[in-house]
């Protein structure tokens, strides 16, 4: 195997590594150090990807490398953008739905113990699951997945 293969799949492991991350702790990307920490592992990936084009050590199409390297950073933004808008329209934390939540349930972090891990609790007592929090789940596993497809699709052409 070649040093550029081995270089390659840990490029590819280390942004995916990146995105699955918050991706699965998606839940408490509202937390500051989460977020930090994601964010951090999210422009790490990302430069790395800019570093992968300039020196074009990985051989392959121009702008493949960034794409892929860029999916985590896409993906916390997207995040950000979706809660922002959320919490605009409806003053309170996006609630991100499992196949046991319905509309009108309360959310299970209610039920868990507040401070846990020195982090007040995220709900208030009376709040309760909107069809809003399901098109904020959508949104915010969905616009990613699309976008980076889009990107490494426009990056697999041969434009000449």
């Amino acid at each position: 195997m070649k040093s550029t293969s081995v270089i390659w799949y840990f490029a590819v492991g280390f942004s995916m590594l990146c995105v699955l991350v918050p991706f699965v702790g998606s839940d408490h990307l509202w937390k500051p150090r989460f977020f930090r920490w994601c964010l951090i592992a999210s422009v790490v990936s990302f430069v790395a990807g800019l570093l992968f084009e300039v020196t074009n050590i990985l051989h392959q199409e121009l702008g493949f490398a960034t794409a892929l390297m860029s999916i985590p950073l896409i993906y916390l933004m997207n995040f950000q953008l979706c809660r922002w808008v959320f919490k605009r329209r409806f003053n309170t934390e996006p609630y991100v739905t499992s196949t046991s939540s319905s509309i009108g349930a309360p959310p299970l972090d209610l039920f868990s113990s507040a401070n846990i891990d020195g982090e007040d609790r995220k709900y208030d007592k009376d709040r309760r699951i909107m069809a809003a929090d399901f098109v904020f789940s959508f949104a915010q596993a969905l616009i990613p997945a699309f976008t980076a497809l889009i990107l490494i699709f426009l990056t697999t052409q041969n434009w000449r």
